[in-house]
């Protein structure tokens, strides 16, 4: 069942740092490994490396200091042309904004001020990567067989009572906790859809057994 099982498992937030003082660095390395969902990958300490590494280590998230040596408009656009589906939070001050502004025209996806909080770098995180990634992913799951004609040809083999019951028992909660753990959120069509698209892959396996 991919699409249940792709709600297991899933691989930490691939997370590149972009800063030029040292100290800023290690205290974003050390949250970063501190939390279990995401991951840094690689640090740079000026716009070329970040370039060079956004292109060599293709992270999800690029964390980009405003004062970054290079210039962050100037970083934002060649990492974007490089990597399209890269989203840049830029890390600038309160009471700028002028550098939000510029930094957003370039392509950064967020302008998170300074000082901020753990929290508030975390959340803007998630929020960003499963809203561009996991819900439109896991909706590009191609259908080999309509729900409909599976469900029909099923219950030529089992009593719909029969079926409810297996489908209740494999899937459980899972649906539901996947959804909130990985703080994806779906509209109404969107969350039936793939509720239908799970119920599918169950009943393919139900077949198969």
């Amino acid at each position: 069942m991919s699409l249940l099982r792709s709600f297991e498992n899933r691989p930490p937030i691939r997370i590149l740092i972009a800063e030029r003082f040292l100290e800023a660095q290690a205290r974003l390395e050390k949250l970063l490994s501190e939390t279990d969902d995401m991951e840094s990958v690689g640090i740079a300490s000026n716009g070329k490396e970040a370039i060079s590494l956004a292109a060599e280590l293709h992270p999800a998230i690029v964390l980009l200091d405003i004062d970054i040596p290079g210039g962050a408009p100037t970083t934002i656009k060649k990492i974007r042309q490089q990597s399209p589906i890269v989203q840049i939070i830029v890390l600038g001050y309160a009471g700028q904004p002028e550098d939000e502004q510029r930094a957003k025209k370039a392509g950064a996806a967020a302008f998170l001020e300074k000082p901020f909080t753990d929290e508030a770098l975390l959340a803007l995180i998630r929020s960003l990567h499963h809203a561009k990634f996991q819900a439109p992913s896991l909706l590009r799951h191609m259908e080999r067989e309509s729900y409909a004609g599976l469900h029909d040809r099923i219950h030529q083999y089992m009593e719909a009572s029969e079926v409810k019951q297996k489908i209740r028992h494999m899937l459980g909660d899972t649906f539901e906790k996947g959804l909130a753990e990985h703080r994806i959120v779906l509209t109404r069509p969107e969350r039936a859809r793939l509720f239908k698209l799970i119920k599918k892959e169950i009943l393919e396996e139900i077949l198969n057994e």
